[in-house]
C-alpha cells in the first residue's frame, strides 16, 4: 500500500509540476490481452517525456523519446536500403509531443 501511495504522490507531483502538458496512459497489450471486458492493473510509472504515434504500415506504434533507437530500428527496417542515418533524421523530426506518461502494466 505504502508504494502504491507513493506512486499516487509521484503522479500528483507530475501533474502539479506540469500543469499545462497533457495525460497519456500507455497501457501494456498483457493488460487488456484478455476478453472479458474490463481490465485491472497494479503496476504503473510515470514520466514526463515526449512520445509520437508512429504507423508503421500495419498499426500505430507509441515511442517515448528515450526509446528513439527502437523508433529508428524500425524506420529503417521499413525502407529498402535499411538506412539508419536517414531513418534517424526522420525519426528525430516527427512531431514529438511533451506529454505526462502514465505507464499501466501487470
Amino acid at each position: 500500500m505504502k508504494g502504491e501511495i507513493m506512486k499516487a504522490d509521484e503522479i500528483k507531483k507530475a501533474i502539479l509540476e506540469n500543469p499545462s502538458l497533457p495525460l497519456v496512459f500507455s497501457v501494456d497489450s498483457e493488460v487488456v490481452g484478455d476478453d472479458s471486458g474490463s481490465w485491472v492493473a497494479h503496476g504503473y510509472s510515470v514520466q514526463v517525456t515526449e512520445y509520437v504515434i508512429y504507423d508503421d504500415g500495419d498499426m500505430g506504434r507509441f515511442y517515448v523519446k528515450e526509446d528513439i533507437d527502437e523508433l529508428i530500428e524500425q524506420i529503417a527496417e521499413r525502407q529498402d536500403k535499411e538506412d539508419y542515418e536517414i531513418a534517424g533524421i526522420e525519426a528525430r523530426n516527427m512531431d514529438w509531443v511533451k506529454a505526462i506518461i502514465i505507464g499501466v502494466d501487470i
